[in-house]
């Protein structure tokens, strides 16, 4: 989990270090189950909202799907999360450490006191 690698990745780092933490399935795999090729007849649009690559639609309950390809005729909508499939790096720089009582790193959770 995010805190945990975050966890590793300062240990033994003083004020001031930089560091990259790279985290791998923290979005799901990208699936051809959730590509979608429609005519453009089936999306209804205001005239002044034309349809172009990276243009979002709701769809199924709420899904986000975005515009990939266009020919004219059909579209192709990718409903997958923009970050399916892709590695997430954080840089961070190590800038204070604040004294939180008697906590352990595992036990602090955002937002409330140990």
């Amino acid at each position: 989990d995010v805190a945990d690698a975050v966890h590793r990745a300062i240990m033994g780092k003083g004020l001031g270090d930089s560091f990259e933490v790279r985290l791998q399935g923290l979005f799901p795999a990208h699936s051809e189950d959730h590509i979608y090729t429609i005519t453009k007849d089936m999306v209804s649009l205001p005239a002044d909202m034309p349809v172009k690559l990276g243009t979002e639609f709701k769809i199924n309950r709420g899904s986000i799907a975005r515009v990939t390809e266009d020919d004219g005729k059909y579209l192709v909508l990718d409903a997958n999360h923009q970050y399916a499939g892709k590695e997430v790096v954080l840089k961070m720089t190590l800038m204070d450490i604040l004294n939180i009582g008697n906590c352990y790193i595992d036990e602090l959770s955002f937002g409330e006191d140990c």
